[in-house]
């Protein structure tokens, strides 16, 4: 049996092996995150609108708060040992720092010295954000 600090490890670092328990896996969390990535510089004029839209005018189930939803219980599946606050709370900010790093990509790839127009580069990118808030 593993401890919680290599269980964090394993869900912050896709390790593709299919390990995981039940529907939710951290290689869904990983997979979820470059999807979403993907998509918003693939779709980046409509992408760039609708997160714009939901930070000027939020509703309830506006596009933010579904991808939200949808990371919430991954993020939970990794952190087992986190109160529910903390699972939302960090869920909020591998949302927010996803939406932060699409819209200002051109300034944040200059700070991180990556080109984030890359697919590869985003996927750095995102095990890093994971990194950091699983294991934090």
């Amino acid at each position: 049996m593993r401890g919680a600090h290599d269980k964090r490890n394993h869900c912050a670092v896709s390790n593709h092996t299919g390990e995981g328990n039940g529907a939710y896996t951290p290689e869904k969390l990983e997979f979820l995150g470059n999807m979403t990535l993907d998509y918003l510089f693939a779709h980046e004029s409509i992408a760039r609108i609708s997160i714009l839209t939901d930070m000027q005018e939020p509703k309830p189930e506006d596009n933010t708060h579904r991808t939200y939803r949808a990371y919430l219980p991954l993020v939970a599946a990794c952190r087992p040992d986190w109160d529910d606050k903390t699972v939302r709370k960090k869920t909020f900010l591998l949302v927010t720092i996803m939406q932060q790093t699409f819209l200002r990509h051109k300034i944040v790839s200059g700070v991180i010295d990556m080109d984030l127009t890359q697919k590869e580069n985003r996927k750095v990118l995102h095990t890093r954000i994971l990194h950091e808030i699983l294991e934090g």
